[in-house]
């Protein structure tokens, strides 16, 4: 999956079940990522590996929209 988020825009999520593994890859802008209470700001180039299972958000930190690629490994299939 893709997302896509315009300038200064966010994306919260609960968290998700099993503590499946959530890839990310900044292909573009500057992401603030913010999981169990923790900030991390990843600029385009990086990626990072999260156990989502705790509510995080995405936001993008700049007025470069931010294109994320990300991937979740479902453990239970």
């Amino acid at each position: 999956m893709a997302s896509v988020l315009s300038a200064m825009m966010s994306r919260s999520v609960p968290g998700h079940p099993q503590e499946n593994p959530e890839r990310l890859h900044i292909a573009a802008g500057t992401l603030l990522l913010t999981d169990n209470d923790e900030a991390f700001t990843l600029q385009a180039g990086c990626s990072a590996v999260a156990i989502s299972d705790a509510p995080h958000s995405y936001t993008c930190a700049n007025d470069i929209p931010l294109a994320l690629p990300m991937t979740a490994h479902d453990k239970a299939r």
